[in-house]
């Protein structure tokens, strides 16, 4: 347990809105936010583990913590892990996935949960609820860094590499900033051809190119002949293709020379980008 005195103010808390209740197994139930307050490894984390179910199974409210004087970061990741009635399971823990350390706490408290050698009694019901907690894991597992394997291509050296393309798999979000743009493909990628041959153990991946000027020219074209042509118009401003209202692209190809990438593009007309870069990173995510 890490002790400072946010977490020492978030051990008594606990202790006083669960000391009347118990668990599934008769056990006193504050024993599982100690539990998972004991598998964190941050101030912050730890508090969110120890109040993660109070203001869900007991009478306090967030107003009430913040006039506890509990910051506002512990609020925000306390009311990603409270379940508003009438949220569909799988959809509360969708909104999870949106903060690290609400996703940290609420894999530990899976994890709890689902450990049927705390029950006298293995049911039907204990059976479903492990099911259930189980497809919660998996989901949020999904995107966490344990289940990521980053490579990196380095664009300044005299022997260039060779990048695997994830050819006609789907960029469904992109991060575009000063330093990196990001392409992430999310869903499992790993029916597609180009990723059996690539990596076959492969769920979903994230692409991230270092930009050397972060004002890269985008080119976009309506066909493969007038792509071939060299023909197109520039984009004045890159914000308009991958800040608003993005889209979903289907991955074409890439070209490799010293210190840029070319990347190709497709969503009804073509998209080029032309980008000076030092390295790309792939981060597989793998089963």
């Amino acid at each position: 347990m890490i002790y400072t005195q946010l977490t020492k103010k978030a051990l008594k808390l606990s202790f006083e809105a669960h000391k009347n209740q118990v668990d599934k197994t008769g056990m006193p139930y504050v024993f599982h936010p100690f539990y998972l307050a004991e598998q964190m490894t941050d101030e912050i984390s730890t508090v969110c583990a120890l109040l993660h179910d109070v203001i869900e199974d007991t009478e306090y409210t967030f107003e009430d913590m913040q006039k506890m004087g509990f910051p506002q970061e512990v609020i925000d990741v306390l009311k990603l892990l409270t379940r508003e009635n009438g949220v569909p399971y799988m959809e509360y823990v969708e909104k999870i996935k949106e903060n690290p350390i609400a996703k940290q706490v609420k894999l530990a408290d899976l994890k709890h949960n689902s450990d049927l050698t705390r029950m006298d009694v293995i049911d039907e019901s204990a059976l479903q609820r492990a099911k259930k907690y189980s497809q919660a894991r998996e989901s949020l597992q999904f995107f966490t860094r344990e289940n990521i394997m980053p490579t990196k291509y380095y664009l300044n050296q005299d022997k260039l590499p060779t990048i695997p393309t994830p050819h006609d798999c789907v960029v469904t979000a992109v991060e575009y900033n000063s330093e990196f743009l990001t392409l992430k493909f999310e869903g499992d990628i790993s029916d597609h051809d180009s990723i059996k041959t690539i990596n076959p153990n492969a769920k979903s991946l994230v692409i991230r190119i270092h930009l050397f000027d972060p004002t890269f020219d985008t080119y976009k074209r309506k066909s493969k002949l007038s792509l071939l042509k060299g023909e197109g118009f520039l984009l004045e401003n890159n914000d308009k293709l991958f800040k608003k209202r993005f889209k979903p692209m289907q991955y074409l190809a890439h070209y490799v020379a010293y210190n840029s990438i070319i990347i190709e593009l497709f969503r009804s007309e073509y998209v080029v980008l032309k980008i000076e870069s030092d390295f790309v990173e792939f981060e597989w995510i793998e089963e």
